[in-house]
């Protein structure tokens, strides 16, 4: 299972029940990944990234902010499954959906 479809089944079964370190670990993997990748959005999505990993790092999670950047992360995942090849386009148009279910979730 790749990266995209680890995530979007980590997602599906709601972000209350990752793991702070696996969440972590996820976010990891997706740098490594976007590492080097010139598509539009991709820096975006990098900042974002590494802004939620310094985040649940720092031992002082607020749930505001973190929904806060999955919010931003689900607008540019969005954005990006619109130049994406057709098998990858509706693995991201969910991962989307699912960042924005899931920060919208945090906000209540």
């Amino acid at each position: 299972m790749g990266i995209l479809e680890h995530t979007v089944t980590a997602l599906q079964r709601g972000i209350q029940n990752l793991a702070i370190q696996g969440a972590a670990d996820n976010i990891e993997g997706w740098l490594g990944t976007l590492s080097g990748q010139d598509f539009p959005g991709a820096r975006d999505i990098e900042d974002n990234l590494r802004a939620l990993h310094e985040h649940l790092q720092s031992g002082d999670i607020d749930g505001a902010t973190v929904a806060a950047l999955l919010s931003e992360l689900a607008s540019d995942t969005q954005r990006a499954a619109s130049s994406a090849d057709s098998d990858s386009a509706d693995q991201l148009q969910t991962l989307g959906r699912l960042l924005d279910d899931s920060a919208q979730n945090l906000s209540r």
